[in-house]
């Protein structure tokens, strides 16, 4: 009788962890069909920032590589507050891989972007994550 109850539960771990990869699956290909049909900077802007946040818990190397193409947008459009955006979320990234000296950095350049704009809930958040 246990082992029909392992067995049980080992189908139900299996079953809810293939549909939670269906979900982002199917989230990660609506975000790239988004991308196909818009032309608007700060939409491709937001879209890569979204990207980047669905893989950052489980592989933070494609989330850099997606918050760095918003970091790009941001710089190529003179997009301050994206930029700014974007390098808080590459610290993020640096922070999850225990690279906390690169995280400060991109939190402080992030910072001292949202403090030229005054950007109260930027700085927030920089402040935040540098534990001020």
């Amino acid at each position: 009788m246990e082992l029909i109850s392992k067995i049980i539960l080992l189908l139900l771990i299996i079953s809810g962890l293939s549909q939670e990869s269906f979900a982002f699956n199917k989230k990660i290909d609506s975000l790239q069909k988004e991308l196909k049909k818009t032309k608007n900077d700060s939409i491709i802007w937001s879209i890569y920032l979204k990207m980047g946040d669905h893989y950052e818990s489980f592989n933070p190397d494609s989330a850099y590589f997606f918050y760095h193409k918003s970091l790009n947008i941001a710089l190529n459009k003179k997009l301050k507050k994206q930029e700014a955006t974007s390098l808080l979320y590459i610290g993020f990234v640096f922070e999850d891989k225990g690279n906390f000296d690169k995280a400060i950095a991109y939190y402080s350049t992030a910072l001292k972007i949202y403090e030229k704009i005054n950007d109260r809930v930027g700085k927030s958040r920089c402040y935040n994550n540098l534990g001020v």
